[in-house]
């Protein structure tokens, strides 16, 4: 038997199917299952297969009205009632799911397994499938859109994670400040923006009232009687402004994230435009804060 040559190792490297890009490999898989499962469907070799045929598209039908329902929270039209014959089984399903994973998971707990061994993780993985049927089939499709749509995510996702890298080196956040943004992060990363801005601006206000009394917001606004003590963002950022916890430059931060986080929350697409810069406005604004409060 011949040695391999480096070259000969090359070119068993450039065969693997690490030559293509992990996002390009999982569109070829869905794609790929996407077409055999369309295949064996269409299949209308006999009468009971015909029948099946006919289960499958009714099937599609049900899944493509739940996916745009679900964008909506509007019920479709298409959807089956609760008391269908489907609706039912949707109903046992989820509440076979939910029993399921209480019993195990509170087994588990009570053994002091902490955290669950990898065979039980699957298991619990696996319970989330429906058994054959028409369910099966809606959760198909449910399962090849949200795949097609988490690729362009991971793509996307990697360029943010990049972005944050930059944005946290260049500003350095301490500890206590990155605790006010724990799940800022993870929505910027998978695309949600609207609700990166609202945590952002839902941070800055956690931040702000423990900063921030009510009796010193009461030493600023002197006129408020004790019964309207009920201080706003907009009141404890001003407060802290005037007390010299934060300068004039943080202050109009402050109030520029407020305002993305409003209009986050009535869908205005303005707010949206740059993510970045307002996780970056937050994090300069509750670094600030902190150095303010600091003894």
């Amino acid at each position: 038997m011949t040695a391999m040559t480096e070259d000969d190792m090359k070119d068993e490297k450039d065969l693997s199917a690490y030559q293509f890009d992990l996002d390009i490999q999982i569109e070829a898989t869905i794609q790929t299952y996407e077409e055999d499962r369309e295949q064996f469907w269409q299949q209308t070799n006999d009468h009971e297969i015909a029948v099946a045929k006919v289960a499958f598209s009714q099937a599609e039908t049900i899944a493509e009205a739940l996916l745009k329902s679900a964008d909506t929270l509007l019920p479709h039209d298409k959807l089956p009632d609760s008391l269908s014959e489907l609706g039912v089984v949707q109903k046992t399903f989820l509440e076979d799911v939910a029993t399921y994973r209480t019993k195990i998971l509170q087994a588990y707990k009570e053994h002091g397994l902490s955290p669950l061994p990898a065979d039980m993780l699957y298991h619990l993985e696996m319970v989330g499938r429906p058994p054959d049927g028409p369910l099966k089939l809606v959760w198909e499709r449910l399962c090849i859109k949200l795949a097609w749509d988490g690729v362009g995510s991971i793509r996307e996702g990697a360029l943010r994670i990049l972005k944050l890298w930059g944005l946290l080196v260049d500003l350095q956040p301490s500890e206590r400040t990155l605790s006010f943004l724990q799940r800022v992060g993870r929505c910027f990363i998978w695309g949600f923006d609207p609700e990166c801005i609202i945590v952002c601006r839902g941070a800055m206000d956690t931040a702000f009232r423990d900063a921030v009394s009510d009796d010193v917001c009461m030493s600023i606004y002197p006129d408020r009687k004790p019964k309207d003590r009920e201080f706003g963002l907009a009141n404890r950022i001003v407060a802290a402004y005037k007390t010299q916890l934060i300068d004039k430059s943080t202050k109009k931060l402050a109030f520029s994230v407020k305002m993305r986080g409003d209009e986050a929350v009535h869908h205005d697409p303005h707010a949206t435009k740059d993510v970045t810069g307002t996780i970056k406005d937050t994090i300069i604004v509750l670094k600030e804060l902190e150095c303010g409060t600091c003894p």
